[in-house]
């Protein structure tokens, strides 16, 4: 019977079984929440509602961990939050709807500090591990501007450089974020569908994603939703300030500032002083934009802004992130059926000149990066439209605010129970680094023909020995680069004497000369370790137990 008990947990933990394992999950969730729903007096069904809601994303969050022995656990904590719930409500205390949102934002946001870093997130390792000159002048040929650096490399020096502590700030400020937008969505609906947005903010799978990945694209969301607060209220210091900051955290965010100011201006909320003194501020972040996009080896990373998907492509990446199949059309049936619905259902709102700001948000910034790219080069890129699409929360709050009782009540418990299961469908995670650290453990050296691998080996493995012929990869790192981020340049055969893991990361960039050399490097290998696959290709080592 043990035996029997335990093949059928292997089979449910399965790939094969995955599917089947998220129906069931589904159906006992169901379950409880109607057992919940009907066992408990009608003056106390808010709490059988909770309750239900409760254990249905409990349930699969402990699918998408893999691994039930969990399970028991986070059942446990959903009924500990329910009493702790019910008794704040009988003691008449309110909780302070901020640390209402901040809380589960927390909680959906801590497993993925643990996972193993991905490239642009050893990229940020290596440059923050660097003395302040050196990081610097990497920092010069790279294509994002300074500040996500500096914060980074004060962050390390306080905290360390393990993949947690690498992605403490994206944590804090995707967190603020939350609050941020809720601040922001008290100015178009009432309190209570501002915390509703709050919520789905705290839960939208793409904004959890960005609060664990050690880049700045959390901050700029911050930082744009601050921007946009600053117009509205007119403060004209803080859009100012505010007009400097926001490029300096992504190149990109150039079109944030100008959209945003030509609203504010035609609307009267700043006068034409302030706007032309935020695009001065700016002017910096335009200059070196233009440096930097000179460097730009590949655009591989862009979407095709011609595609008759190219804006229904970022929506899904913006809020869903890379939800796996069967979960994707499920996921995007939601977030475009609602918007359209709340687009329709506030039709008239849209002539206010702050509700326009939304749409301004959401459409004017994917129609500006398409100009550009049709006009100088391909810009389309959609994590730039995070914050953009930040500000969908506030669009289906107004589904709250403005419907009837009924259409409210099918809001609250539809729509938040799917945003919050969508929250915990299994994503395309980062993989790789940690794999690839116990495949070359006990090596004296590793040796790569990629740069891209290059920093992922320097994060995970040593400090690599770079092919004297290795290309440009995500950008162009010359010479003075090279030599400020300490790495070695040598071919292999003039490697010293030990043993060595040569690690081979084919990726869209990798040249055919790179792969040829790799070949015959493979032919002398003392044993081939398959590594992991990886989004872009994959990666192997092949290990050397003596000298070449």
């Amino acid at each position: 019977m043990a035996i029997g008990m335990n093949s059928f947990l292997d089979a449910i933990r399965s790939q094969q079984a995955i599917t089947a394992n998220y129906m069931l999950l589904i159906l006992v969730g169901a379950v409880v929440a109607i057992v919940l729903y009907r066992a408990i007096p009608r003056r106390h069904r808010w709490r059988a509602r909770l309750a239900g809601v409760t254990a249905f994303v409990v349930l699969f969050a402990g699918a998408a961990r893999q691994d039930l022995k969990y399970l028991p656990a986070m059942v446990v904590a959903g009924a500990v939050v329910v009493m702790w719930i019910n008794h704040f409500r009988r003691a008449g205390i309110r909780l302070p709807h901020w640390l209402i949102i901040t809380l589960p934002a927390l909680i959906v946001r801590l497993p993925g500090m643990f996972e193993p870093l991905w490239y642009d997130e050893t990229f940020t390792a290596a440059l923050a591990r660097l003395p302040f000159d050196r990081m610097t002048i990497v920092n010069l040929y790279d294509v994002h501007p300074p500040l996500w650096y500096l914060i980074e490399w004060i962050n390390v020096r306080i905290f360390g450089s393990s993949e947690f502590a690498l992605r403490l700030p994206a944590l804090a400020f995707g967190i603020l974020s939350c609050v941020l937008l809720y601040n922001l969505a008290r100015r178009f609906v009432r309190p209570r569908a501002a915390l509703g947005a709050g919520m789905i903010m705290a839960l939208l799978p793409a904004q959890i994603y960005y609060s664990h990945e050690a880049r700045g694209y959390s901050l700029l969301v911050c930082v744009v939703l601050y921007l946009i607060t600053a117009a509205l209220d007119r403060r004209s210091r803080d859009f100012v300030l505010l007009s400097y900051v926001v490029p300096a955290v992504h190149s990109l965010g150039l079109i944030y500032v100008g959209l945003i100011g030509v609203w504010a201006l035609l609307s009267g909320r700043l006068k034409w002083q302030t706007v032309m003194l935020g695009a001065g501020a700016s002017l910096p972040g335009v200059a070196l934009a233009l440096i930097q996009a000179r460097d730009v080896a590949d655009g591989f990373w862009l979407q095709n802004f011609l595609s008759p998907a190219a804006l229904l492509e970022p929506l899904y990446r913006m809020t869903l992130y890379y939800t796996q199949e069967p979960y994707i059309l499920l996921g995007l049936a939601v977030v475009v059926g609602v918007t359209a619905l709340s687009l329709y259902s506030n039709r008239r709102r849209w002539r206010r000149a702050d509700h326009a700001l939304l749409l301004v948000m959401l459409f004017g910034v994917p129609g500006m990066l398409g100009f550009i790219s049709f006009a100088w080069r391909n810009v389309y890129l959609d994590r730039a439209m995070l914050p953009a699409f930040s500000m969908l929360p506030i669009l289906w709050a107004m589904l709250f605010n403005r419907t009837n009782k009924g259409e409210r009540n099918a809001a609250r418990w539809i729509l938040l129970p799917m945003i919050a299961a969508v929250a915990v469908m299994p994503k395309t995670i980062r993989e790789g680094g940690t794999t690839l650290a116990a495949a070359c453990r006990g090596t004296d050296m590793a040796f790569t023909t990629s740069i891209s691998m290059a920093f992922v080996t320097n994060y995970y493995v040593a400090q690599p020995i770079v092919w004297t012929h290795a290309g440009d990869t995500n950008q162009s790192l010359p010479p003075e680069a090279i030599a400020a981020l300490g790495w070695q340049r040598a071919d292999f055969e003039d490697l010293p004497g030990g043993s060595v893991c040569a690690i081979d990361g084919q990726t869209v960039l990798s040249r055919q000369d790179e792969r040829d050399y790799m070949a015959a490097i493979r032919a002398q290998a003392d044993h081939v370790v398959t590594v992991d696959v990886y989004e872009a290709g994959f990666v192997k080592a092949y290990i050397y137990e003596g000298s070449s």
